[in-house]
């Protein structure tokens, strides 16, 4: 904490402005500068190199710099793909702006006593903050500097995402394993354990979990790469059942985010969206090969679901007319959430539902929340985060647009597994028939709990719903799907 004070007040005395956004809670700050260009006022934003002149998706650049995955990432997984993996995926998601010089932060840790490198030759090549990487673009771009250095700037700029924030000795430790994982590319670390022991050692965020997962290595890769991978890759696989299979005790073993997001997001969807997307990139004689290909049987109810709907084919119509078809839908997308134990027993004795429910259902939350605290849990579900709801919300919305009055009763009207689902229905018959003799909570009071809950859940989705639909279209949408209408529930 003192470092960054010391670094804001060393911002401060050199002059750089700190322009709140919205700093009394309203209102736009800010103010131009000029600047004189051959005796002539010009605005400092026209000349200034203090600018992101391009932004590149950490994507491109990792594509346009294969020397990062041919020689960093490449022998790396040769130890802990997964550790690997995860690195070169957190590049790709980084966004870079590629801007003018750059302040020299130094890199010490406050309280460590390492004398750090001389300063006087040392040039700010970069600098991350959050998700974007501030890039010195003429530095990035010197001629004599080497393929295999913009790699591991790369891989240093990546690295931070795995290191927590209050670590002791935080920047020595970042330093120390990128040198590490430079020691596995000369060939010094020739170990999956002296991989392991440096990354203990150093306090890495991450699970040393990969020889229990190598069984599922090419599942867990195909999730977790970017989709423009998964629609190259999915053609290919000779089946996806291993996939759409993939055993919880599996995503356990994962990283937290990892586990987050393959959980909240749905294996199911994940797979389906890369068909989708798959089937919209294609030609129309490929669009029928895809149809007939028989590994993407189990995906057909979600892509009639989202294909657009003018151009649905006879079987598509078919699938979303069907109510049984439907309730597989359904089985096929929440199916992991509906047949897990949702009602565990807290460290205190208290009944509490489990965390992965909260997070399937859209909750943002660390820790499990007690029954009893349910009233209290702030924005019960968050629609700017990926989750079921909010891809199953969207179609019913585009569906009211395209006025597809049948298709949203099939899919969410009284008969569907929708209101089972709204009504947290799953977790209601677990309490039913779960022995609270050993609790230190009264059972009566769980459903009390639950009902305040869903009402949370119904009102997070109407909110959404109306910032989709006109006034019109809302007011009838609630006629086609009763459970949603939380004036009568």
């Amino acid at each position: 904490m003192k470092n960054l004070l010391k670094i804001a007040l060393q911002a401060t005395t050199l002059g750089i402005s700190l322009i709140a956004h919205a700093e009394s809670g309203s209102g736009t700050r800010g103010g131009g500068q000029i600047v004189d260009v051959d005796t002539n006022p010009v605005l400092a934003d026209l000349v200034t190199k203090a600018v992101c002149d391009e932004v590149i998706a950490g994507e491109d650049l990792v594509k346009a710099h294969p020397a990062f995955e041919n020689q960093i990432i490449t022998p790396l997984r040769a130890l802990d793909w997964y550790f690997a993996d995860s690195i070169l995926n957190e590049a790709r998601h980084l966004k870079f702006c590629m801007t003018g010089p750059l302040y020299t932060i130094l890199p010490a840790d406050y309280g460590v006593p390492v004398v750090q490198i001389d300063q006087t030759n040392v040039k700010q090549i970069a600098y991350r903050f959050g998700n974007t990487v501030y890039m010195d673009e003429a530095l990035w771009n010197l001629p004599n500097m080497s393929e295999t250095t913009r790699g591991y700037v790369l891989l240093h700029e990546a690295i931070h995402s795995f290191f927590p924030m209050d670590i002791d000795g935080r920047q020595l430790k970042l330093r120390t394993m990128v040198k590490a994982i430079s020691k596995v590319v000369s060939g010094e670390i020739t170990s999956q354990g002296d991989l392991h022991k440096k990354m203990t050692e150093n306090d890495v965020d991450f699970p040393l979990t990969v020889s229990s997962l190598d069984a599922y290595r090419a599942q867990i890769e195909f999730l977790l790469e970017p989709e423009d991978f998964q629609v190259k890759d999915l053609r290919a696989l000779k089946e996806i059942d291993s996939i759409l299979d993939l055993p919880k005790t599996a995503i356990d073993l994962l990283a937290p985010r990892d586990h987050f997001f393959l959980r909240s997001s749905g294996i199911f969807q994940i797979v389906s969206q890369a068909y989708l997307t798959l089937m919209k990139q294609s030609t129309p004689a490929d669009f029928q090969s895809l149809l007939a290909d028989a590994k993407f049987k189990r995906l057909e109810r979600y892509a009639a679901l989202f294909w657009e709907h003018d151009q649905l084919t006879a079987q598509q119509q078919a699938i979303l007319d069907s109510p049984e078809s439907v309730k597989g839908l359904y089985q096929d997308w929440f199916g992991d959430l509906l047949n897990d134990q949702s009602i565990t027993k807290g460290d205190d004795g208290r009944a509490i539902i489990s965390q992965d429910t909260l997070a399937v259902l859209g909750m943002q939350s660390s820790q499990p929340y007690p029954v009893l605290d349910l009233p209290k849990a702030k924005s019960p579900l968050d629609y700017y985060s990926v989750s079921r709801f909010a891809g199953l919300i969207k179609v019913l919305a585009d569906l009211m647009h395209s006025g597809k009055t049948t298709v949203i009763q099939t899919i969410a009207g009284p008969a569907s597994p929708f209101a089972d689902l709204i009504g947290l229905a799953h977790i209601q018959s677990e309490l039913a028939a779960f022995d609270f003799a050993d609790f230190k909570i009264e059972k009566r009071l769980c459903p009390r709990r639950i009902v305040i809950y869903t009402k949370s859940l119904k009102d997070a989705i109407t909110d959404d719903l109306r910032s989709r639909l006109t006034p019109d279209e809302y007011t009838k949408f609630l006629t086609l799907v009763p459970v949603l209408n939380t004036t009568k529930n």
